[in-house]
């Protein structure tokens, strides 16, 4: 079946269960896929469109089989199960455009450097043991349906406090991310969804949900995309504490027994700057216990030469890569390069400017928060939740 055709089939069956497209209709546009754009003008706070709990599917804490380590899981395991069932599934046509999407290929971006590599590696290997749990407790689904079902939960999927589940909605899923979106959505105690406009929409536009607060990095490992242009995507996740045990300024252990990988991350936003100062200062205190200091004797610029090496050989690791063409790799190798030489930047100027300013009050930066009303703000992203990461 046709995709176009697949799309119709789902938007009768959509009607059918009750969904209420409202002021959206999908649309496929260049670059952008399959999405949702206004079929009139739209003002702020009108309901954009309405997905009843019964076109739903959903798992939550409490439906957790007790084969399974988490309860996330739950919804892949449905999903494998409506899938089973064919064209029996009360979620036929949605199920049939699910298994239909392309999954991005993990192994293009294993040679990543960094943190994002580490991302990358991380999730295949999580992937493959779970696909591997998985297959015991639903054995009629070999490993390819199994890592499908794994991919489409994790970049479609939707976590709603209030209700207290992770589901997929269909039609609502053709949303795309906006950094300024100017839609959110809303999950209440009974599942039902609702689209809602942020902002005044044209005839016309494009209707955007903001996924989540993620880097480019992260953004390409769940979803396949990297985007252009200022927001909180424009930023990098860096490991320092691995970087300056490789230069011998302390061992690894000093600092991170007992401390999570992902607590210990230090991200650098788009101008060069911290998203919180203070994550750097455990590294810093960590170096004044040590008593290193330079050639007059500053633990602190010491410290700060360091951070020049360390961010140095970050920037010659993202300059290696080889994007063989391809032009999401090679946008994330130059917004990398760009915003670590910032960051460096900073700490060359303070090194030479006199110090006459504590080091951390020169590398803070001051952002403009990507306002978000959407529940999705935790809950897109499902590898936040840690099962998939």
């Amino acid at each position: 079946m046709a995709k176009a055709e697949i799309i119709e089939t789902l938007l009768r069956w959509c009607e059918s269960t009750g969904v209420d497209f409202g002021a959206l209709q999908v649309e496929t546009r260049p670059g952008r896929g399959n999405c949702l754009t206004a079929v009139r003008n739209c003002s702020p706070g009108e309901r954009l469109a309405f997905v009843p709990r019964k076109a739903i599917i959903s798992a939550g804490r409490q439906m957790q089989p007790p084969a399974i380590s988490h309860w996330m899981l739950g919804l892949v395991l449905r999903l494998l199960e409506e899938q089973a069932l064919g064209p029996s599934s009360k979620y036929a046509p949605y199920v049939q455009l699910l298994q239909d999407c392309d999954v991005h290929d993990l192994q293009s971006m294993v040679g990543l450097p960094g943190v994002a590599g580490e991302r990358v590696r991380r999730r295949i290997d999580t992937r493959s043991r779970i696909s591997a749990e998985l297959s015991t407790v639903l054995p009629l689904a070999n490993t390819g349906q199994v890592e499908h079902a794994l991919c489409t939960v994790d970049t479609r999927a939707v976590l709603s406090e209030i209700a207290g589940v992770r589901a997929l909605v269909p039609f609502f899923d053709f949303l795309n991310h906006s950094a300024a979106a100017n839609a959110y959505w809303s999950m209440d105690a009974e599942q039902n969804l609702t689209v809602t406009a942020k902002r005044p929409l044209v005839l016309g536009e494009e209707a955007t949900i903001h996924y989540s607060g993620s880097s480019n990095a992260e953004f390409l490992l769940t979803y396949g995309f990297v985007l252009d242009g200022p927001g909180p995507h424009r930023s990098i996740d860096v490991d320092f504490l691995s970087g300056l045990a490789s230069q011998q300024c302390f061992p690894d252990s000093d600092l991170s027994c007992g401390t999570r990988w992902q607590e210990r991350l230090i991200r650098i936003l788009g101008g060069g700057g911290l998203r919180r100062r203070s994550d750097l200062l455990p590294l810093l205190e960590a170096a004044k216990g040590l008593k290193q200091v330079d050639e007059v004797g500053d633990v602190e610029a010491s410290f700060a030469k360091t951070l020049q090496q360390c961010t140095g050989a970050e920037i010659d690791s993202w300059q290696q890569i080889d994007s063989a063409g391809d032009a999401r790799l090679s946008l994330l190798r130059d917004q990398a390069v760009e915003i670590l030489s910032l960051f460096e930047m900073r700490v060359s100027n303070w090194l030479i400017g006199g110090r006459t300013a504590p080091l951390l009050s020169v590398l803070g930066e001051t952002i403009d928060l990507v306002d978000s009303d959407s529940e999705l703000e935790s809950s897109s992203d499902s590898v936040s939740s840690g099962a998939l990461a």
